[in-house]
């Protein structure tokens, strides 16, 4: 089955984290990049169920995208390395173990992927919704999904005596490339 390798420099991944309580109003939703991550796609058009998607995430490659002030922004980054616990757990991991695959047109899927997440030392069921390209050599996967960060034993950062905090949804989403694999050659 062809294997796509995920090409991170070529690709968007960020998550974004959305501000509640009194002051909310005077605050903004972070956006942070995922700028660091490897992985495969395992699909063949033939086969679709077999699809196997699988994701590692560096956690010190995280950046803010917001257009704010250059110490805003390594506040914003150095608090989400304090919530993830980046140097005892400094990786995220994805892998998927169901997809359901329906054929929109050809070479174009929608993907349900099932599987499981590995994030600060918690492992939870995850279900990813996406849309598959098939190009010549290459594959585009775009989609996102949410997650709580109560679910992974995450501490939400608040400011002003708690009246400002963030809420415990936060948004996935990616537009990600991939390369086929060279396949091994017969001897």
């Amino acid at each position: 089955m062809p294997r796509y390798e995920l090409d991170s420099s070529r690709s968007r991944f960020t998550v974004q984290a959305f501000a509640s309580g009194m002051l909310w109003a005077f605050s903004h939703n972070p956006t942070i990049a995922i700028k660091e991550f490897t992985g495969a796609l395992t699909f063949s058009p033939d086969t679709p169920t077999k699809a196997l998607l699988e994701i590692v995430v560096n956690a010190h490659a995280l950046e803010s995208t917001d257009p704010i002030r250059p110490k805003d922004k390594q506040e914003i980054v150095d608090t989400m390395m304090e919530m993830l616990d980046v140097s005892t757990y400094p990786t995220v991991r994805y892998r998927s173990t169901e997809a359901v695959v329906t054929s929109l047109s050809n070479n174009w899927f929608r993907m349900q992927f099932k599987g499981h997440l590995s994030l600060r030392g918690v492992t939870k069921p995850q279900d990813i919704d996406a849309q598959l390209t098939l190009f010549e050599g290459e594959v585009r996967l775009g989609g996102s999904f949410e997650l709580l960060q109560s679910s992974f034993k995450i501490h939400r950062p608040s400011a002003a005596a708690g009246l400002l905090i963030t809420k415990d949804e936060l948004k996935f989403a990616f537009d990600v490339f991939g390369v086929a694999a060279a396949q091994g050659v017969a001897p």
